[in-house]
């Protein structure tokens, strides 16, 4: 709670509420939950096509060249999940942080909901595909991902002084309105931008935080943040303990280390351990 004002907590929520309503809804697909099954709204429509006469079904099929079949990701009840399980006690809140977190929480769900596929199955002499059975499918979470991603780099930076009481204020105009533009004219299919156009005048898909994030580099003694200079770094590392990002290209000191620690331990009965103090001297790099 006392985080969730910065651009990097926005995505934080935003992420951690479309893994919950990704997740939730496969496996309300897959049968591994007891609450849920396949997506209703899918068995209605099979159900109506049960109980049209066999002309009408075939006459039907033959306009589409598909159906409705297997069994779709419930993503309603993977979002209503999501929403009970995140979202309950800040509801009861009220107040601006639970406001931004509820939010960006919504955002990531809706990176969910929003690229459902649909996927087909072919059917017919020789896989000739005269007759396909198709179903919805959540993406792969690595697809949500980089949609949350491109969002967190195009956040909204809104005033706090009016949150609660209408639209937030936005300081950050001219990053909004180019989102709004990128998010509508990047949209490859046209139902998708009909889509898109009409979510694109609110804010339901950006990410909103109203503090700008502090220089994580640098020593701030307010929050008792020593920054990066003098941390250890690994130049061979491809993680976020490598050199280049630790050290926020400020570069690196190689120094040798001596330093002395516990060796050669073994068992004395009854019943300690004896260690011998050896002396180590290596190599370390240190953020300038």
């Amino acid at each position: 709670m006392g985080y969730a004002r910065f651009r990097e907590s926005a995505f934080s929520y935003a992420i951690a509420a479309a893994g919950v309503t990704h997740n939730v809804a496969k496996a309300c697909s897959m049968g591994k939950l007891m609450a849920c099954g396949c997506e209703p709204k899918t068995l209605m429509s099979q159900q109506k096509n049960i109980d049209l006469t066999r002309e009408q079904r075939l006459k039907r099929l033959s306009r589409n060249r598909w159906k409705w079949g297997g069994c779709s990701h419930n993503m309603d009840f993977g979002i209503q999940f999501s929403k009970s399980f995140l979202d309950a006690k800040e509801k009861n809140s009220g107040d601006m942080q639970s406001l931004i977190k509820i939010h960006n929480s919504e955002a990531g769900r809706l990176a969910v909901s929003t690229q459902m596929q649909v996927r087909c199955k072919c059917h017919g002499m020789s896989g000739s595909c005269e007759l396909k059975t198709c179903w919805k499918s959540a993406p792969e979470f690595r697809v949500v991902g980089n949609v949350l991603k491109e969002r967190f780099r195009k956040a909204i930076l809104v005033d706090q002084s009016n949150l609660g009481n209408g639209l937030p204020l936005f300081i950050d105009q001219k990053n909004f309105e180019r989102n709004r533009r990128s998010r509508y004219y990047k949209t490859k299919y046209r139902k998708k931008r009909k889509r898109m156009k009409n979510l694109e005048n609110d804010l339901s898909l950006d990410l909103l935080y109203y503090q700008k994030s502090p220089n994580f580099c640098e020593k701030d003694p307010s929050v008792d943040f020593p920054g990066t200079a003098g941390r250890l770094c690994n130049r061979t590392s491809r993680g976020m303990d490598n050199c280049s990002s630790l050290c926020c290209g400020r570069g690196y000191n190689v120094v040798k280390q001596k330093r002395v620690e516990k060796c050669n331990c073994r068992f004395q009965w009854c019943c300690y351990v004896i260690c011998e103090n050896c002396t180590i001297n290596e190599w370390i790099t240190v953020c300038n």
